[in-house]
């Protein structure tokens, strides 16, 4: 397959760290080490929260609190530029603290933000860390003008995280889904509950020539019905793709569920280049299982096989 920018690797971080938009609420507690599922970090997880079903990190059991975790495929030196003072300092976006910090025999930086979302301001604290393969992300939120009640508890536990970088990972661990049968992809990274494979099990840092397959697993009430509307809706908001276009969509069964398929084509929204992309929408009882690839079109028709493949071979399994 053609190539891949770290901008886009770049895009579907920024993108997970955006994910926790809410008002937090929280109280200081008894401590546990809980190790975060898909992760090789340890939180302390203070009483009163859980292990979260919608992303690797935790939540308050009632309240909207969460702390989220990230392992990145690139160097913590490549990738903490992207957290420079001039990058943060946006409209609604404000640096307010950089500070160093040791752990563990890791260096990293703990930046604290201001940042409006939804006519709301939040403080959001971003430890980052990592070595010269990869990048760990850890992220609070609270509101800013309840800081006073919030901020001790995410530094706490901000500061109590230990990374075990030579852990053998278990990329599926906490997902509720596995693939069987995966025909020359291996997993390159898994990226807050998104799974990421290409042929080499690698991200590049600049340019990729394999395909490249996004999958994760959404929980939705029982009962909620997948339109072939929507599976268009979510074709059309593929970031990596400008201008996409459909070339066909079908709804058949996979593994005895109803899924929604689309075929189509666009132009890589960084590089310009044409790719081919399929999307792959499968409902079960208790969710759908999303799957996008991207290819060459010269590689289209094999690389599709292969999505396809890989794809209708998924189970569900308890977290």
């Amino acid at each position: 397959m053609k190539r891949l920018n770290t901008i886009y690797i770049a895009t579907i971080v920024g993108t997970a760290l955006t994910l926790f938009q809410w008002e937090l609420c929280a109280r200081a507690s008894v401590t546990r080490p809980v190790q975060i599922p898909g992760t090789r970090v340890v939180l302390d997880v203070p009483d009163n929260f859980h292990i979260s079903e919608s992303f690797p990190g935790i939540e308050h059991d009632r309240e909207q609190v969460a702390v989220s975790v990230s392992e990145i495929p690139t160097s913590y030196l490549e990738f903490s530029k992207r957290y420079t003072g001039t990058e943060l300092n946006k409209p609604d976006t404000r640096l307010l603290r950089r500070e160093r910090m040791d752990k563990d025999g890791l260096s990293g930086h703990l930046l604290v933000v201001d940042q409006k979302i939804k006519n709301r301001r939040f403080e959001r604290w971003i430890f980052i860390t990592g070595d010269t393969d990869e990048s760990v992300v850890i992220t609070g939120y609270f509101p800013r003008a309840r800081a006073h009640k919030y901020r001790d508890l995410i530094d706490t536990t901000i500061r109590s995280a230990f990374w075990d970088s030579a852990k053998v990972l278990d990329h599926y661990q906490g997902l509720g889904f596995r693939l069987d049968d995966v025909p020359n992809l291996r997993v390159a990274s898994r990226l807050n509950n998104n799974l990421i494979y290409t042929a080499t099990g690698r991200l590049p840092d600049l340019y990729y020539t394999d395909a490249l397959l996004f999958v994760n697993f959404r929980s939705y009430a029982p009962g909620t019905n997948i339109t072939e509307q929507f599976a268009r809706d979510q074709f059309a908001k593929i970031s990596l793709l400008s201008k996409p276009a459909i070339d066909d969509i079908q709804t058949r069964q996979l593994r005895g569920v109803d899924s929604i398929i689309i075929e189509g084509r666009g132009f890589h929204a960084h590089l310009g280049y044409a790719i081919a992309a399929i999307q792959v929408i499968a409902m079960t009882e208790t969710g759908a299982l999303i799957a996008q690839g991207f290819t060459t079109l010269d590689n289209r028709d094999n690389d599709f096989d292969v999505f396809k493949t890989t794809i209708a071979s998924f189970r569900l399994e308890d977290n």
